[in-house]
């Protein structure tokens, strides 16, 4: 059967989508970044399509918002208002990702009807909004294409040309992604090594937290502070500040508010697990700072997110460490909460081994120190018993009565007496008094 004009006409139309498919799949494959990918795709498809405008929206890592990342003759208004948007909202962008369903109207009067919201916003005459399926079939965003025409009809091909376009967008997106994580989880990694050979090299309890609070920032947020357990608060014990001009700012908020008593913390300390608030209503706190001063100084580190996770060691709750990021390109979100628990979990075995060799170096200091004295008090019993005429235990008795005399203690003038500073023969007649002169003595 013979092929009409038309019928090739269509064919090599085909054919030429095919290959700028094709080619567009090419450098989709070098494309090094969400944005990157999303730029080429809008591109594409206004060039092709003769698009009136076109948006790829992404959603971002809490799985809740969309967001804008690349668009083409998209009105201001729109973007400024409709640049984020949440997944759970009545819009065209956001059903299509709840459904995974392609989206299409064909005049205005009909996307106003199921949609009366954007009644007033500037859209297209005509639209088609296909989702970006992950490899497990979700959608992780959208591929939205507007058209100027009213009753505009997307035929077969032009359809399947944005069904292909929509899965390399998705496909490149998931690759970047992957591609983010592992590097991610390299950087954790090495950062982890090295905080972990750091820790490990400080057995002083105080040096440990420092070095735990500079140790996060600027690697893991922007803000860290070490509170630890005292009595039924947490006190503040370190903190630090990736920008040294706000460091000075965060100490004197640690000065201001050293014992922390907020209800949630404390609950955390004592038996809660990491958590993780990816946006902090930081006007909400500064609203109710304690004055004028603590207005300021919260003022000036503007907080966007913040994540606190359990110091834990030995089945030992230590106490918090607190993570906050001050910039708004930067979100502590759920995929850091592993982190922050390996590093919370290692500065808290330091902190408990410093605290443990602490604890022993006092006690052996201690134990030195009560040698010594014992020494130094035989000592001087033996020289009092020659002087005497009378056995060492013998001499103690006069010497303790001496010492209770003098209101010092019995290892001072034993080691006055070694020193030859004080009149042995003086002061032993002295500590012959009967113990009721002695009190009477105290009395005087």
């Amino acid at each position: 059967m013979g092929q009409t004009v038309g019928d090739g006409g269509a064919v090599d139309r085909a054919g030429d989508r095919l290959e700028r498919l094709v080619a567009i799949a090419g450098r989709l494959s070098t494309a090094g970044s969400t944005e990157a990918v999303s730029r080429e795709v809008v591109d594409a498809s206004a060039e092709e399509l003769s698009a009136q405008r076109v948006a790829v929206m992404v959603v971002d890592e809490s799985g809740d918002q969309l967001r804008m990342i690349a668009t083409a003759g998209v009105d201001p208004l729109v973007v400024e208002v409709y640049g984020d948007v949440d997944v759970a909202a009545d819009l065209p962008a956001s059903e299509v990702v709840r459904t995974g369903e392609l989206f299409v109207t064909r005049s205005r009067a009909e996307l106003d009807r199921r949609y009366p919201v954007l009644a007033d916003v500037p859209m297209p005459a005509s639209m088609v909004v296909a989702p970006l399926r992950a490899p497990d079939g979700s959608a992780v965003g959208i591929l939205s294409i507007g058209f100027a025409e009213e009753g505009r009809e997307v035929d077969a091909p032009t359809m399947q040309f944005i069904q292909g376009l929509a899965d390399m967008c998705a496909q490149a997106l998931h690759r970047i992604r992957v591609e983010d994580q592992l590097r991610e989880v390299l950087v954790q990694q090495r950062f982890l090594a090295d905080a972990g050979a750091l820790l490990i090299s400080s057995l002083d309890p105080t040096e440990v937290m420092d070095q735990v609070a500079r140790l996060a920032v600027p690697a893991v947020a922007d803000i860290c502070a070490v509170c630890l357990g005292d009595g039924d608060a947490l006190r503040v014990a370190a903190i630090a500040h990736a920008d040294p001009d706000r460091q000075p700012v965060v100490e004197h908020l640690a000065a201001r508010s050293e014992m922390v008593t907020h209800a949630g913390l404390i609950a955390l300390w004592r038996e809660g697990e990491a958590t993780v608030t990816a946006e902090v209503d930081w006007t909400a706190a500064v609203a109710a700072a304690e004055d004028a001063e603590h207005r300021s100084l919260l003022s000036a580190l503007e907080v966007t997110s913040a994540l606190a996770a359990p110091l834990v060691a030995r089945e030992q709750r230590l106490g918090v460490l607190i993570l906050m990021t001050t910039t708004s390109d930067r979100r502590l979100g759920p995929t850091d909460l592993a982190l922050a628990e390996d590093l919370a979990g290692r500065a808290a075995l330091s902190l408990a081994n410093a605290r443990m060799h602490s604890d022993r170096l006092e006690l052996t200091e201690n134990l030195e120190r009560a040698l010594r004295n014992r020494v130094v008090v035989e000592q001087a019993k033996g020289v009092l018993a020659a002087r005497l005429a009378v056995t060492p235990d013998e001499a103690f008795e006069p010497l303790r009565a001496a010492a209770r005399a003098r209101r010092q203690s019995v290892y001072l003038l034993a080691e006055e007496v070694l020193r030859g500073a004080v009149d042995v023969a003086e002061r032993v007649a002295g500590a012959d008094r009967t113990d009721d002169e002695v009190r009477r003595s105290d009395v005087r």
